[in-house]
């Protein structure tokens, strides 16, 4: 089971590398190859679900499954949906990486300091940096 668990963050990790470098490059197929790493994630991580969470899951791929059967739907369409929502793995992936990296690096104290610094001179507006940084992220 250990052995399955690494294959498996190994393939999530592989879907966001496709990811990103398909939002760079645009290659096709690493866009149905990310779309197929999340069709097998989906599937092992039904397992591990919680009951609610899983009623969730089958109820949309059942609603999906009428809409596509409804509404003339290629194959393709169907793979690619499942890849649509791949920038919320990569976010999930990325940011605990990245906080990680600007922990043991020394970046985390460095950003602290210098919030602490600016809140000192102006007024403590702790949303403002929330938004500029949301904005530099979109």
């Amino acid at each position: 089971m250990n052995s399955l668990h690494k294959v498996l963050g190994y393939a999530a990790f592989t879907a966001v590398i496709f990811y990103l470098a398909d939002i760079f490059y645009h290659i096709p197929f690493l866009t149905y190859s990310y779309s197929i790493l999340a069709i097998i994630l989906l599937i092992c991580s039904i397992y591990y679900m919680r009951l609610a969470n899983r009623i969730v899951i089958f109820s949309l791929l059942i609603a999906g499954t009428g809409m596509y059967s409804q509404y003339p739907a290629g194959a393709e369409t169907v793979l690619l949906s499942f890849g649509s929502n791949m920038n919320l793995l990569a976010l999930f992936l990325l940011v605990p990486l990245f906080g990680t990296f600007m922990s043991v690096a020394g970046f985390l104290k460095a950003l602290q300091h210098a919030i602490r610094k600016r809140e000192e001179k102006h007024k403590s507006h702790p949303y403002r940096t929330g938004y500029i940084l949301y904005g530099f992220i979109t």
